[in-house]
């Protein structure tokens, strides 16, 4: 293996994907605000309540062959011939797993309806069923180019995302569709961010692959994907577990409520999740390598640019927030700035530790990586479970803040002890 140097790219690949998220975070903050000011509460909580369950069921559906694509596209990226089998067989896999999820999706539309007690929601499960299916295609996409470091190409596929979702949701509450139809938007959504991969599609596809290669990269893709597959699932789950056990025990206003303050915690928290993404690619031969004088300076340059930017911006979203809720008498409540602040003390600790987030998926250990997000998961879910009944909003925002402080504490513990961190060599 040719010597491996610390990334000069980093800081063009986070400024990259940080403009996606500034793109993102104002379309959701179009979104958001439009919906709070002129549809109310109750239509904000059957929003993210869709969003909550499209984003779990697509990644359910994924089966982990994103977090394959990323980990194998990385690791064969100097090698053309490889790196096309191992994406051409991961775009087939995705096809077929994408499919079975959506039908599964439409047939779980009762079920869904009994559980929320909303029709509104129930109804909105069948149109975002084809949604399921494009959102498992666009995740092994964007893996893909994440993988091979493309980060402009990442950066304006998931910024048109946020951009068709806010510009159809308006249209569909200017028309007064029904709350149901919100569905719709997450097909236009992520259509438009499957047409921008198109020639990366077609190139896939024309590209010469060796003899039995997708046979053997369809194996390695699933045996690797159904172990980081808790992973996956988990992680996408794990912001929204307090959205859907409140959904459990309060009206669809309350959770309007909830969704309206965890929309600023979810844009404050792409900063730590964009960092990572940059991070990981390069993580991932820095593991392969085990050089501790690597993964330090990596870490020089990762951990500082999440917990800084984190802190301050949510120094910023504490401040400007009391003075937004003047704007929207339909979500003003009392509540909401304990609930902000809760939260947002979490998402602090959380960045601390986010960049290096996937370091067993980076190190060939998924299983260990799916391990650690069910421990994290179990956390938050007993802890929603036990103080939701008794303190409502504020139990789920505090379940949800304590929870990422336990999970800072066993992804070191777990990884140094895994990997062995402190016996790697300090130089090649």
């Amino acid at each position: 293996m040719t010597e491996l140097k610390a990334p000069s790219s980093f800081f063009s690949q986070t400024v990259w994907a940080m403009g996606s998220t500034a793109v993102i975070a104002v379309a959701g903050a179009i979104l958001t605000f439009w919906l709070a000011a002129f549809s109310g509460r109750e239509a904000l909580g059957v929003f993210n309540q869709l969003y909550a369950i499209y984003i779990i069921l697509g990644q359910l559906f994924a089966v982990g062959l994103n977090d394959s694509t990323l980990k194998h596209a990385a690791q064969h990226r100097e090698d053309a011939a490889e790196r096309d089998t191992v994406f051409k067989s991961a775009l087939l896999c995705a096809l077929a797993t994408g499919i079975i999820g959506g039908i599964i999706t439409f047939m779980l539309s009762g079920p869904i309806t009994a559980v929320t007690e909303s029709d509104s929601v129930g109804d909105g499960i069948r149109f975002i069923a084809p949604a399921v299916a494009l959102f498992v295609i666009n995740k092994v996409l964007s893996n893909y180019v994440n993988g091979v470091q493309r980060m402009q190409y990442y950066a304006v596929t998931q910024s048109m995302r946020g951009l068709i979702l806010v510009v159809l949701i308006i249209a569909l509450s200017v028309y007064e569709a029904p709350m149901s139809a919100f569905g719709l938007a997450f097909i236009g959504a992520e259509a438009g961010v499957l047409l921008c991969f198109f020639p990366m599609i077609a190139g896939a596809f024309n590209a010469t692959t060796p003899a039995g290669g997708i046979g053997r990269w369809t194996r390695r893709h699933f045996a690797f994907g159904i172990r980081a597959l808790p992973h996956g699932l988990l992680t996408e789950s794990f912001f929204r577990i307090d959205i859907l056990v409140l959904a459990i025990f309060l009206s669809d206003k309350d959770v309007g409520l909830y969704s309206f303050v965890a929309f600023f915690i979810e844009g404050i928290l792409q900063i730590p999740y964009i960092v990572r993404i940059v991070t990981t690619p390069h993580l991932i031969r820095i593991m392969e390598a085990r050089r501790l004088d690597l993964l330090g300076r990596q870490a020089l340059r990762s951990i500082p640019a999440s917990l800084v930017t984190t802190v301050a911006a949510s120094g910023f979203v504490f401040l400007v927030f009391p003075h937004l809720l003047t704007w929207f008498p339909l979500v003003a409540d009392p509540r909401a700035p304990e609930i902000l602040g809760i939260l947002l003390l979490g998402a602090c600790v959380y960045a601390a530790f986010a960049p290096f987030e996937s370091v067993f998926i980076s190190g060939g250990r998924p299983d260990m990586q799916s391990l650690f997000m069910m421990a994290v998961t179990a956390c938050n879910v007993i802890l929603n479970f036990v103080l939701i009944p008794e303190y409502g909003l504020a139990g789920a925002a505090t379940a949800t803040a304590v929870t990422f402080a336990v999970s800072s504490l066993l992804l070191n513990l777990l990884a140094f002890r895994t990997f062995a961190i402190l016996s790697w060599r300090r130089t090649p």
